[in-house]
C-alpha cells in the first residue's frame, strides 16, 4: 500500500512538472499561437519611440536671439524629472506663446518674455538624453499672463482700453 502510494505520488509530480513544458509546445492554449510573449513582432514601417510629453516649470535664465530659450528647470512632471535642477534650451520657434504682450506691439512673441519671468514650458522629447534644444509646443508666461479679454473695453472710437477697477471704499476714522 505504502509503495503504490509513492508510486503515484511520483507519476503526479512528474505530470505536473512536464505540464508546463508541454503547453509551451503548443502555444499555451492561446488562440493565436503566437509562439508565447517572448515572440518578436515582424519590423513595420510604424515602429518608432514613443513620444513623452514633458511638462516643466522654472525661471527663464537667458534669451538668445534665434528664439531659444534657457530656463533653470525647478519642477517637471515624471517624464522630465531627469531634467529637473538643470539649466536646459527650449526651441520656441514652433511655440503657442501665452504671455502678455509687454512691448506694445500687438503679438506676443520671444521678445515679450524677460530673464527673471517665471514660465511653464510643454514639450514632446523622444528619449530622456534627447539633444537639446528641446521644440517647445507651449510656453505660459506666469510673471506677465496674457491679459483676459474681460479687462479690456471698447472705446468709442473703436480701440480698446483697459477697464478701471474701483477699489473699495475705506472708512474715514
Amino acid at each position: 500500500m505504502i509503495r503504490f502510494s509513492r508510486i503515484a505520488l511520483a507519476t503526479t509530480v512528474l505530470a505536473l512538472a512536464a505540464a508546463p513544458a508541454t503547453l509551451a509546445k503548443q502555444g499555451g492554449g492561446r488562440a493565436d499561437h503566437g509562439g508565447g510573449p517572448h515572440a518578436t513582432k515582424p519590423a513595420t514601417a510604424h515602429d518608432h519611440a514613443k513620444l513623452r510629453h514633458v511638462v516643466a516649470k522654472g525661471t527663464i535664465v537667458s534669451i538668445e536671439s534665434s528664439g531659444i530659450v534657457v530656463v533653470h528647470v525647478a519642477k517637471a512632471n515624471h517624464h522630465g524629472n531627469a531634467l529637473v535642477g538643470q539649466d536646459v534650451r527650449f526651441d520656441l520657434s514652433q511655440a503657442r506663446l501665452s504671455a502678455a504682450d509687454t512691448d506694445g506691439d500687438g503679438a506676443v512673441t520671444v521678445a515679450d518674455l524677460a530673464v527673471g519671468d517665471h514660465v511653464v514650458i510643454k514639450t514632446a522629447k523622444l528619449a530622456p538624453d534627447a539633444a537639446q534644444p528641446l521644440v517647445a509646443r507651449q510656453l505660459v508666461d506666469q510673471t506677465h499672463p496674457e491679459s483676459d479679454a474681460s479687462d479690456v473695453q471698447e472705446t468709442p472710437d473703436g480701440h480698446d482700453a483697459p477697464v478701471a477697477h474701483d477699489a473699495p471704499a475705506t472708512p474715514v476714522a
